[in-house]
């Protein structure tokens, strides 16, 4: 580069400016790189004779090479080779790969990873280009590439390394990579199959499968457009799948049966037409234990499934137009899940848009058997959690145990549509369908969405289980019930035991089923669920006015057009308890005497309202007793400019030191005396005012005078003889 000088001080513009235009010169003669990564040289770099020094040894085919790294009887050819398997970096071109996507390199790369394993380990190196591996030679299955022995790296160059996994519509199954050693890593290159191609209706070939690995990493790898799985691997220990993308695959994506310490964190999947994680115990096998799923972006994907695992933690991964469920937990599976669970964590997820027609029409979906044998809820369970292989009806079968559903943003976001296509995503793409069949042509295809299509559950559970806790998650748009306890499966009572929905907020659910939680049992004997709280959440029914029955005037048509928390059954009965949750837009909320439902403390009921149960009503039709809840009267009317606006608040309707003498009070309303001391009555003794409570619904708050106002509740401590 010229070197910029200069001398004195330079007092006058044209000096001045004769120095700018050599610094100009002097920048302009400095190395200059794209910035781009990886970061390549804009122009030329002359030398001017001077050497490049502390250069490494060349590893790679484009490395370049040092003088003493070439022999004078060999060539630089066979030199880079030899160096590279010294240093344990088996490239795939040196065993015969050509990069043009035509070439088959199927022995080649098999080749490249038995020199490895023969040398106890090393890197296999996939260099940028396309490589096919074909389906067939001579018109035989091609034997999987097998990774056989420890301490074995496949590694390429990003996304430009690419294996061509050429999936022939022949029928004959052929899966790509097979991992049986341990100590095994995946890294930076791209799987292509041909699922963009041609259908192959029973999905066939996989692309990365293993069993029995210990310590497996797979990081920054692409599987896109295949006929059948993404990753499996069975009974492996330790697995880490980070930073990986799956597009365009039929079968299930990440999926991993019989394995412990499982982590699949920061991937992203598009288009997985069956379970995009599938994480299971397997009868007469290993149970599946310690699951982390963290932090992944799934679009258009089926759930997220975990048949029989044991500690597990699935947080802060988002979800978008779900095929079938967003999740599903179950011990209630033959051969995949029939062993007990334990310790579940469902936090600080996003769920977003369930499409019903196709499945479970449950965003989380919780399934399981009722309790058998050994697992009586008196008996301890240290005895039976680890039990595998359990007989549904002989076997000790427990609930799950401690399951926590928290934090949690469940929702509806999209509009109805002509053509999924137009939302702007691309085609609808799926595998067989309940409702479509099998596709012959394409998995890709044109669909309609329709409102009846979001008909989905929030939380859906069937299944027995011990400390359940349902907290702090957002419900809002899909058309079911928000939340939906099941208290019988197959004839035989399901048991809830320590079961806390709180903190929860419900806005515009289940305006198809007319309820916001959903207490139900085909059964009406053995009420055995024991502590079900309901505390502290707020419910805003239907503010949009979707509901049936719902009147434009905000009235409702009938008692339980939409009864926010619904109890159908007597499994339940006795022992619900509902205390300080808020109530709007419902025409009833549930906790009605004749509903059986308990109330600790008061629930917050905003309302239009003449009278407890009015059809003129607007807000909420029916008012639970008043005795124990608080009324908040509001502008009902959705013509006023002051809609739903609060007209008088009960400041006092819980305690207070005297009598209101303002205020609008609904019949019956009771305000407790916080301040009671004794009064003596010249005819009747010595008595104490326990509170007040009003006789009508009106704007009058004199005490004692007649129906419409207060009347004093007397407790009389001492009689005049």
């Amino acid at each position: 580069m010229a070197r910029y000088t200069t001398s004195g001080t330079k007092t006058t513009i044209g000096a001045l400016n004769t120095e700018l235009e050599k610094i100009q010169v002097s920048i302009a003669g400095l190395l200059s790189r794209e910035g781009d990564l990886p970061n390549a040289m804009a122009a030329t770099l002359d030398m001017n004779n001077s050497p490049i020094i502390n250069l490494p040894e060349p590893i790679y085919a484009t490395s370049p090479l040092r003088k003493g790294d070439i022999a004078v009887d060999r060539t630089i050819v066979e030199d880079v080779i030899t160096d590279r398997k010294a240093n344990g970096v088996y490239s795939i071109v040196d065993f015969g790969a050509i990069p043009d996507g035509v070439t088959d390199c199927s022995v080649a790369v098999q080749a490249a990873i038995n020199a490895a394993v023969s040398n106890g380990g090393g890197v296999v190196w996939i260099p940028s280009g396309t490589f096919r591996r074909a389906n067939t030679i001579s018109g035989v299955a091609t034997p999987t590439w097998a990774v056989t022995g420890d301490n074995i790296t496949i590694a390429g160059n990003g996304e430009s390394s690419i294996i061509f996994h050429d999936d022939l519509a022949n029928g004959i199954r052929s899966d790509l990579l097979r991992l049986t050693g341990d100590n095994v890593t995946l890294q930076d290159f791209r799987i292509r199959g041909t699922a963009r191609d041609f259908v192959v209706p029973s999905g066939f070939s996989q692309a990365i499968t293993g069993s029995g690995c210990t310590r497996v990493r797979i990081l920054n790898i692409t599987v896109e457009a295949v006929h059948n799985m993404g990753m499996t691997i069975t009974s492996a220990t330790d697995v880490l799948v980070q930073g990986c993308r799956l597009l365009d695959v039929v079968r299930d994506g990440y999926r991993f049966t019989a394995g412990r310490n499982i982590r699949i964190i920061g991937n992203y999947a598009k288009n997985v037409s069956d379970d995009v994680v599938a994480v299971h115990s397997i009868d007469s096998s290993r149970t599946t234990d310690s699951i982390v799923v963290e932090g992944n972006i799934f679009e258009h994907c089926q759930s997220m499934k975990f048949l029989g695992a044991k500690n597990l933690i699935v947080k802060g991964n988002i979800m978008r137009r779900c095929m079938r469920t967003a999740l599903w937990i179950s011990q209630d599976e033959v051969t995949e899940g029939n062993t007990n669970m334990f310790n579940i964590n469902i936090s600080d997820n996003i769920f977003l848009d369930v499409f019903s027609v196709f499945g479970s029409n449950a965003a989380i979906y919780v399934e399981g058997r009722p309790v058998v044998g050994g697992g009586a809820v008196t008996k301890l369970p240290y005895d039976q959690n680890y039990l595998n292989n359990i007989d549904k009806t002989t076997g000790e079968f427990m609930p799950i145990q401690r399951l926590t559903i928290a934090n949690n943003i469940i929702a509806r976001t999209l509009p109805v549509a002509a053509d999924y296509a137009d939302y702007g995503f691309g085609q609808f793409f799926d595998r067989v369908t309940e409702a479509f069949g099998t596709p012959t042509t394409s998995y890709f295809r044109t669909q309609d969405i329709t409102n009846s299509d979001f008909n989905t559950y929030g939380i859906r559970i069937n299944a027995a289980v011990r400390d359940l806790n349902i907290e702090g998650n957002l419900f809002g748009g899909h058309r079911l019930s928000a939340i939906r306890l099941i208290h019988n499966n197959f004839g035989t009572p399901l048991t809830y035991e320590n079961c806390l929905i709180r903190n929860n907020i419900f806005k515009n659910v289940g305006r198809s089923s007319g309820n916001a939680i959903a207490l139900e049992d085909a059964s009406t004997t053995n009420p055995n669920s024991s502590a079900i709280e309901i505390i502290e959440n707020t419910f805003d029914g239907d503010p949009y006015f979707e509901a049936t029955g719902h009147n434009a005037d905000n009235t409702w048509a009938g008692d339980d057009n939409y009864t926010a928390i619904k109890q159908t059954v007597l499994g339940f009965l006795n022992n619900v308890l509902v205390s300080k949750n808020t109530f709007r837009n419902v025409s009833q909320t549930g906790i009605l005497v004749s509903s059986n439902i308990r109330t600790l403390e008061p629930n917050i009921i905003y309302s239009d309202y003449t009278s407890a149960s009015s059809s003129g009503n607007k807000g909420v039709r029916i008012l639970p007793e008043p005795t124990g809840n608080i009324y908040v009267k509001i502008d009902g009317d959705p013509t006023s400019a002051t809609f739903n606006e609060v007209v008088h608040f009960p400041e006092m309707s819980a305690s207070s030191a005297s009598f209101p003498l303002t205020g609008f009070w609904p019949y019956g309303h009771y305000i407790k005396n916080r301040a009671p001391a004794p009064i003596t009555d010249p005819s009747n003794g010595l008595y104490i005012v326990s509170g007040w409570v009003k006789g009508s619904t009106n704007n009058n708050g004199a005490v004692n005078q007649d129906a419409t106002g207060f009347y004093e509740l007397r407790n009389f401590v001492q009689n005049i003889t």
